[in-house]
């Protein structure tokens, strides 16, 4: 359904829409929707909903352990999206997506799985799904009026963007590969942020009010972008994505959305051109705008650089800084060795799960046994200390090409030079 809006409803969403705080204006109403210190991930998520307005959308994965905010982070971001744009469900079967009530269901929406774990029969076709935004397939079904069975063609249309959240990322490798992986914050302070805010919330000393309000003045700015306008990146053919990414064509895809959707958001913002050739209407994305997309899409990349799932990394990571503080309390400051059952008594982990987390890391060639048996506890040594850093610091060619463009556009907009113009202002 289409939502008209009011002049005043207009004349507020265009003023926010033109307005120099637009991206604060966001992540503040996701603050009031219940998002507690994960604005970024907030305002990525919101972006990639956006694209449901693009041929190609994007698609998301939120992941994180069991309890750790992955369904409030999709919720949240969700209540800021129009009614008549989306779709939750807390489980889907396959017969669903191939049998929409309606030819144009899922054109433009979004489809929120809070559990993709109780999905999993559907996993296929929602992959397909992604990638070509159609699905099909044949099946039989009886005549209603003889009874006997006949071939029928079912379809659905997108484009359509697909958002589920999940313990597992590696179960769902082919789904993430097609996705924006963005895990949520399981830092003790970030627990502890959420933990204050539950108990000012019981205690009566959160303001509630004006939550409605902000949702609809989100709704209406989205209510009139335009999909009729094009986005032009002159800047993306000298844009880099590190070196070490896996699947590094859809992965430059996914980059190349993020970029157009923040342009996107901006239409009120920038100059409307006209293509003398073709007569499309467009704007062209700054350096602005990539400079957002690299701020938000530098984790997600980081974890599809690495070999290690989420969960095996976090594992690693905190392995390693507990070896080195036990290294510096007992004054070997050279120890890279540490008792298997030591650390996960440290760790308060099952045993079988820390075993696996150890298999895994010793499979890889990040730690090699060095002693010990099962009865007293197996030894190991870390073998591999610095590959998460230099990781990290693969992400900065995107930093040094972003500053390199500066330096030749220090305005943030692309001119062109010695050449003849195909466009013409609106």
């Amino acid at each position: 359904d289409i939502v008209t809006l009011n002049e005043l409803e207009k004349a507020e969403a265009v003023k926010l829409l033109k307005s120099n705080h637009l991206i604060k204006e966001l992540k503040g109403a996701m603050k009031k929707t219940g998002l507690i210190g994960e604005t970024d991930n907030g305002l990525l998520l919101f972006l990639i909903f956006l694209t449901r307005n693009f041929d190609y959308p994007l698609h998301a994965l939120v992941h994180g352990s069991s309890g750790s905010g992955k369904t409030n982070l999709l919720k949240s971001i969700l209540k800021l999206v129009p009614e008549e744009s989306k779709y939750a469900t807390t489980a889907l079967t396959e017969n669903v997506l191939f049998r929409p009530p309606f030819k144009d269901f899922w054109k433009h929406k979004i489809l929120l799985l809070e559990d993709l774990d109780g999905s999993y029969k559907a996993l296929y076709p929602l992959r397909e799904f992604m990638t070509n935004q159609f699905i099909s397939k044949l099946a039989s079904e009886p005549d209603p009026k003889t009874g006997q069975f006949k071939q029928v063609q079912l379809e659905a249309q997108g484009p359509i963007v697909i958002a589920g959240a999940t313990t597992k990322d590696r179960i769902y490798e082919d789904n993430s590969n097609r996705s924006f992986l963005i895990h949520v914050n399981e830092s003790q302070s970030h627990q502890q942020e959420i933990l204050n805010f539950q108990n000012k919330l019981a205690a009566g000393l959160v303001d509630n009010s004006g939550i409605d309000k902000a949702c609809v003045k989100i709704h209406n700015i989205q209510r009139l972008l335009s999909n009729k306008i094009n986005v032009v990146n002159p800047f993306q053919p000298q844009l880099k994505l590190p070196e070490y990414v896996f699947k590094k064509l859809r992965t430059n895809t996914h980059y190349i959305t993020l970029i157009k959707s923040i342009t996107f958001l901006y239409q009120y913002q920038r100059r409307h051109q006209k293509n003398q050739t073709t007569g499309e209407i467009f704007i062209q994305t700054t350096l602005e705008d990539i400079a957002l997309a690299n701020t938000l899409s530098k984790q997600s990349l980081l974890r599809k650089s690495d070999e290690l799932s989420g969960e095996v990394r976090d594992f690693f990571e905190s392995l390693k800084r507990e070896v080195k503080q036990h290294a510096r309390r007992t004054g070997g400051s050279d120890q890279t060795s540490f008792v298997s059952k030591q650390l996960r008594e440290k760790f308060r982990m099952h045993p079988m799960k820390f075993n696996r987390r150890i298999n895994e890391l010793k499979n890889r060639g990040y730690i090699k046994q060095t002693g010990g048996n099962r009865k007293t506890s197996y030894e190991y040594e870390i073998i591999n200390w610095d590959d998460y850093q230099v990781l990290q610091k693969g992400l900065s060619i995107m930093d040094e090409v972003l500053e390199k463009l500066y330096k030749q556009y220090p305005d943030g907009v692309y001119t062109p030079k010695n050449e003849k113009s195909l466009t013409s202002n609106v």
